[in-house]
């Protein structure tokens, strides 16, 4: 498997961090192998394209938010048991932590996003603003009520949640929350919402 980040990306990280991210992806690769979204791609490929946002759109270069968007559906999609105690003992408790705060059970729906945006870490709500930015650009060929219940959605919680990231996102990144404000508020559009 070549490497996860491309080298046009290594200026931006510490040797270690480039190795960890490229680990994360191939521990990710083998967790989600074969497992397909409701767009009828692998997986993987939504991960993958949430770090290309991150990197190239927004700009973002700091190795936990990669782990944190390689993880983030990880345990919540795999079939395999033990998912979230190997990323802690890999990659440590904190990317755990991290996971588990992103994963979406029946029995945390109710409160999962809001115990993402009281977090008060910028971190998890870029990362779950980025995840929501590419299941919107992704909803092309699904079902129109489907597509329209996420614009909805998107409109209803996501766009606030920017103003969120505003006040706590380090000032060297304070543009982010504009940009995926302004792309979410697009995509809504586009849907109808």
């Amino acid at each position: 498997m070549p490497p996860f980040l491309e080298a046009k990306h290594y200026i931006h990280f510490k040797p270690s961090e480039i190795t960890q991210i490229n680990w994360a992806y191939a521990y990710a690769h083998t967790v989600l192998y074969g497992q397909m979204r409701k767009n009828g791609t692998l997986y993987i490929e939504h991960p993958v394209r949430m770090v290309s946002i991150q990197l190239d759109r927004l700009k973002v270069y700091d190795a936990e938010l990669s782990l944190i968007l390689i993880f983030h559906d990880v345990d919540e999609e795999s079939e395999l048991m033990f998912v979230s105690d190997t990323v802690g003992a890999w990659f440590g408790l904190k990317q755990k932590h991290h996971m588990g705060m992103l994963t979406k059970t029946k029995e945390n729906e109710s409160t999962y996003l809001s115990a993402i945006i009281n977090s008060g870490n910028w971190r998890l709500i870029l990362a779950k603003l980025i995840d929501r930015t590419d299941n919107m650009e992704t909803l092309a060929g699904l079902e129109v009520d489907f597509q329209k219940k996420q614009a909805k959605e998107t409109r209803e919680l996501f766009l606030d949640m920017c103003k969120v990231l505003e006040k706590v996102i380090p000032v060297e990144y304070r543009e982010v929350p504009k940009i995926i404000h302004k792309r979410l508020a697009v995509l809504c559009e586009q849907y109808g919402c």
